[in-house]
C-alpha cells in the first residue's frame, strides 16, 4: 500500500486516523517512511515533525530535517523545528551545525540562536557555555539581528 502525503495533511484533527497512520508508517521500509515524512514536512511542517518524532529513530534523518528546517523555516517557526529535532540530535550537534553554516548563512545563526535557549538542557553547563560562546561569536561577526548591548554592558 502506498501512502500519499496529500491525503493526510489534516490528520491531526482525527486522533484515531493519526494513530493508524503512525502504525502504517512503522510497517513501511525505512526509505519509504523517510520519503513520506519529508514530503509531509515540506507540506505541513507541524504534522510532519510530529510524525518524525513518533516514527523515526535514525539520527541521520533528523540531521537532514535540521538542515532543511534551518534553511526553510522562518524565525517564528524555527522553534517548532528545534523542539522536535534537538532532543533527537542533542544540543551540541545542533550548535555544531549552526557554527558550520554561520559564515555562509548568517540568517541561520540568527534564527537558531534566538530560540536555542528554549531547548538547551538546563542541567548541562557545558552546553550552556557552548551556546554562549557561539552566540558571542555570531554577535562579534554581526550575524545577530535585534538590539545589541553596548560594549562593556553586562
Amino acid at each position: 500500500m502506498t501512502l500519499h502525503p496529500e491525503n493526510y495533511l489534516y490528520i491531526y484533527r482525527d486522533p484515531r486516523g493519526y494513530r493508524d497512520l503512525k502504525r502504517e508508517l512503522r510497517l513501511l521500509p525505512e526509505e519509504q517512511r523517510e520519503a513520506f515524512i519529508m514530503e509531509m514536512v515540506r507540506r505541513r511542517p507541524a504534522v510532519g515533525l510530529r510524525l518524525a518524532n513518533a516514527c523515526m529513530r535514525n539520527r541521520a534523518f533528523f540531521l537532514r530535517l535540521l538542515r532543511e528546517g534551518v534553511c526553510t523555516a522562518d524565525i517564528s517557526r524555527i522553534s517548532m523545528w528545534l523542539r522536535c529535532i534537538t532532543p533527537r540530535l542533542g544540543a551540541g550537534r545542533v550548535l555544531h551545525e549552526v557554527r558550520m553554516r554561520m559564515d555562509s548563512q548568517p540568517d541561520v545563526a540568527d534564527k537558531v540562536l534566538y530560540w536555542m535557549p528554549m531547548v538547551l538542557p538546563r542541567n548541562s553547563p557545558r552546553q550552556q557555555q557552548n551556546f554562549i560562546a557561539l552566540k558571542q561569536l555570531a554577535r562579534s561577526k554581526g550575524y545577530l539581528s535585534g538590539p545589541q548591548k553596548p560594549q562593556g554592558a553586562s
